[in-house]
């Protein structure tokens, strides 16, 4: 049986800090709508604290220095290795520079698996050829949705599935960062366990995201795009009390299990949104533009590029578009006004 231990001076920080943060949060809560120079200072107040939290968990998670990188290995001692091997020993060196590569290799394989470079099949290109627009739907039947379009990798936009729901309004950088901050567990697991994308901002995890200056949370200082998934339930569950499943989708094409039932969401300033890219994603997904408006930029695969063209869909505010992003190379634009928020999830 495992014996207790004394806490730590760094568990009692830690700790301390928690509670510090709860206290920031509850009175920034305590002063909406009221004096706009107290709420401001409480908000500046929170920040801070929030910075305390993060450097705790970088404090704690960060690697030694001497601790290989994979793509240490795979960029710095593989090559050196191999431009050594040339000129001492080949038989030795060279049959240790085969073993670090396959080392290197079993490190990037899990993530290029089934990605264009690795086993990717030739496409059959029907679903791409003849089309020269993205069609904008409404009033989509479930069995227009399941015999025409929901695997046939064309991509549609549909204008009226958002129609009754609350995200358009609540969704707002502020509504997720109040969410995490409540929740700073959840914040922590869905920083730890979920995939964020920081694109071509300097806003680098959710940490980053919520310790936003008002000034930028406002699109009112340097852009920033970003994206994140949601692997915790509770925030998962609270999130869908704002949505719903789109009413085509029948109950049996919607992914019941939790660890892949996640909510994607996409935010921020106006200007380039994802570069150009290919997911390797398990089903086909929809995506709700709740703010803003976007244009996905969508390109056929390469074996498909002499019969079929490359295609532009521009989402209003309240738009969704469905399209299969293991087959088509895409890209986003946010168009100025308003910050972009998107929300997606994928379908069976």
């Amino acid at each position: 049986m495992d014996m207790m231990r004394e806490p730590s001076s760094e568990d009692l920080d830690e700790v301390k800090t928690g509670a510090q943060v709860a206290s920031a949060f509850s009175e920034v809560l305590s002063l909406i709508g009221e004096d706009q120079t107290s709420f401001r200072d409480a908000t500046q107040a929170l920040n801070s604290e929030l910075v305390k939290v993060k450097k705790t968990r970088e404090k704690t998670s960060r690697l030694p220095w001497f601790v290989p990188y994979p793509s240490t290995i795979c960029f710095v001692v593989l090559p050196v290795l191999l431009a050594v091997s040339l000129i001492l020993s080949p038989v030795v060196l060279i049959s240790s520079a085969v073993r670090q590569g396959e080392a290197c290799l079993s490190s990037i394989l899990p993530i290029l698996d089934n990605s264009d470079l690795v086993q990717r099949e030739l496409n059959d290109c029907r679903f791409c050829e003849g089309l020269t627009e993205v069609p904008k739907l409404s009033n989509l039947s479930i069995e227009d949705f399941v015999y025409k379009y929901a695997y046939s990798g064309k991509p549609i936009m549909v204008s009226d599935a958002t129609d009754q729901w609350p995200a358009r309004k609540q969704f707002t950088y502020q509504f997720f960062k109040k969410l995490y901050v409540a929740n700073l567990d959840s914040l922590d697991r869905d920083a730890e366990e979920g995939q964020f994308f920081s694109y071509r901002s300097d806003v680098m995890d959710l940490y980053d995201l919520f310790m936003l200056s008002d000034e930028r949370a406002a699109l009112r200082g340097k852009k920033w795009y970003i994206g994140w998934s949601t692997a915790d339930s509770l925030i998962g569950d609270k999130l869908r009390n704002y949505f719903a499943e789109p009413y085509f989708i029948p109950p049996q094409m919607i992914v019941e299990d939790d660890q892949k039932r996640l909510a994607w969401i996409f935010m921020g300033s106006p200007g380039p949104g994802a570069f150009m890219h290919l997911d390797t994603v398990l089903y086909p997904s929809w995506q709700a533009q709740l703010r803003g408006k976007k244009t996905w930029m969508l390109v056929p695969p390469p074996d498909c590029e002499t019969v079929c063209q490359p295609l532009n869909a521009t989402m209003e505010t309240g738009d969704m578009i469905l399209v299969d992003t293991n087959l088509w190379f895409h890209a986003t634009f946010i168009h100025p006004g308003s910050i972009s928020i998107t929300i997606g999830m994928e379908y069976d």
